[in-house]
């Protein structure tokens, strides 16, 4: 794979258009070479422009567990994600089905949105630990789950707890009881960020099967996290961790070291399968 290092601006690291070029880059941060002997999360990028982004606070969240990071485009997916451990999807907005879509804008799914569906559906097959925030929460269960997804769109009596800036808590999450969310937490009742403009129903959740609603918004029955009986080492919310966790909410850090934890695991049991354990993996 041939490595290109991003580029670091005030908020973010980018990389230009023209990386998909390369049939299966190895993406990384300026002057970062990953170490042996960790785990690496394959990152999915963003794009604003004519490139691709990641912006600081998921990458500082990440960086405080002792894990690698590659970033993923969209182009050669799969091929990109061949030594990773386990995969994380961040937020964003971009187009999806629009037969998911309670007023679709669009007609059909755009590349993003292909990346994403590549990404879960190999996490499916390999069973790797995956983490998704906000957009990688709706497009996790859509994957999974296509013929019962229905995006709904956030009423306009709504829009102020729920499109806020991602630095505010917008609102509180009751968390269900003994669920892995509330054992992370240690605690039944959350506040969170929010920054979304659809939303998935208690009703569309619970008409996927294995699909356990493990954060709901009182106020309104706006679902902000599920678990996943087919896999419990994946971790998906509808809310902002990442800045939180920038801020120094250990509790929302906590969330990323649960990923960082499976993602050992994983690493782990790689290593057990291909040619027995060897710390030294890079």
């Amino acid at each position: 794979m041939t490595e290109v290092y991003l580029t670091e601006t005030e908020s973010a690291y980018i990389c230009p258009d023209d990386v998909d070029k390369n049939e299966a880059p190895c993406l990384l941060l300026p002057n970062t070479p990953n170490k042996p002997g960790r785990p690496t999360i394959g990152v999915l990028l963003a794009r604003d422009g004519d490139a691709y982004e990641i912006t600081k606070d998921y990458v500082r969240a990440l960086q405080k567990e002792d894990i690698n990071l590659c970033f993923i485009s969209y182009e050669y997916v799969s091929e990109q994600i061949k030594n990773c451990d386990a995969i994380f999807l961040p937020g964003g907005a971009f187009d999806s089905p629009p037969e998911w879509e309670e007023d679709p804008t669009h007609t059909t799914a755009d590349r993003r949105f292909r990346a994403y569906e590549t990404l879960i559906k190999e996490a499916d097959k390999k069973n790797l630990p995956l983490m998704g925030i906000c957009a990688g929460f709706q497009m996790t269960l859509g994957v999974l789950y296509p013929d019962k997804m229905h995006l709904s769109r956030v009423p306009e009596e709504r829009q102020s707890f729920h499109r806020q800036d991602k630095k505010n808590r917008a609102h509180k999450v009751n968390l269900t009881p003994g669920s892995s969310l509330e054992k992370i937490f240690e605690a039944s009742e959350i506040g969170v960020n929010s920054s979304h403009r659809q939303y998935i129903s208690v009703s569309t959740a619970k008409a996927m099967p294995g699909v356990e609603i493990t954060a709901l918004c009182p106020e309104d029955g706006i679902v902000e996290s599920v678990a996943l009986k087919k896999h419990p080492n994946w971790l998906v919310v509808q809310w902002h961790p990442e800045v939180l966790a920038d801020l120094g909410d250990k509790k929302m850090q906590a969330l990323f070291h649960r990923f960082a934890e499976e993602a050992k695991l994983a690493y782990v049991q790689h290593n057990i399968n291909t040619k027995g354990y060897n710390s030294g993996r890079s």
